[in-house]
């Protein structure tokens, strides 16, 4: 609409239009903006409120993911003690896998809550 504004005023300004059609194509400009501008902020509510909603389900579907492999993770860590009391696994390897199950566990029970 700004490059209709400025082809009303020049025609204005030389002299094409009147002052009476000036302003009435001018008013229905602003009226056009107006209206548009209005339904521009109802598609954003109406996007913010999807938004909202969408979160919602995407946090209690992360929850619900993420409990059983919090499960699966703790069987893992006592697997993993159990292969290094046995003596399958040496020691290094036993603490560099039991920190990362560890740290994908605390990070699992961060999400849940």
């Amino acid at each position: 609409y700004n490059d209709e504004f400025k082809e009303i005023e020049m025609k204005h300004d030389f002299g094409f239009l009147n002052d009476e059609d000036y302003e009435r194509f001018k008013e229905k400009l602003e009226n056009n903006m107006k209206k548009y501008e209005d339904i521009r902020m109802q598609i954003i509510d109406y996007l913010d409120t999807i938004e909202a909603r969408v979160l919602n389900h995407y946090q209690r579907l992360k929850i619900t993911v993420a409990k059983p492999d919090i499960g699966k993770l703790k069987v893992s860590l006592m697997k993993l003690e159990e292969m290094y009391s046995q003596g399958k696994i040496d020691k290094n390897t036993y603490e560099k896998v039991k920190s990362e199950i560890e740290y994908e566990i605390k990070r699992l029970e961060k999400l849940v809550g």
